[in-house]
C-alpha cells in the first residue's frame, strides 16, 4: 500500500502510536473482509500484517 491509497481510504481507523516503529498504527479496510495493519512513518506506509474477517452464516 502506498502513501496515496492510504490517505484516499476511508476507512482507516488510528490505533496509536508504537514507540519501538517510531510509527502511527492503523487498521486499514481493503476489501470487502480484508484489513491491514500498518504503520505510518514520514509518509511511509509499511504493512504490518493483513488478515481477512470470516462472517457466519446465520442459523436457520
Amino acid at each position: 500500500m502506498n502513501y496515496e491509497a492510504f490517505r484516499k481510504n476511508n476507512s482507516k481507523k488510528f490505533l496509536g502510536f508504537c514507540d519501538e516503529l517510531q510509527s502511527f498504527i492503523y487498521s486499514v479496510q481493503v476489501d470487502e473482509n480484508e484489513y491491514s495493519v500498518v504503520a505510518l512513518r514520514n509518509a511511509e506506509v509499511t504493512v504490518l500484517i493483513t488478515y481477512k474477517v470470516h462472517q457466519p452464516q446465520a442459523c436457520q
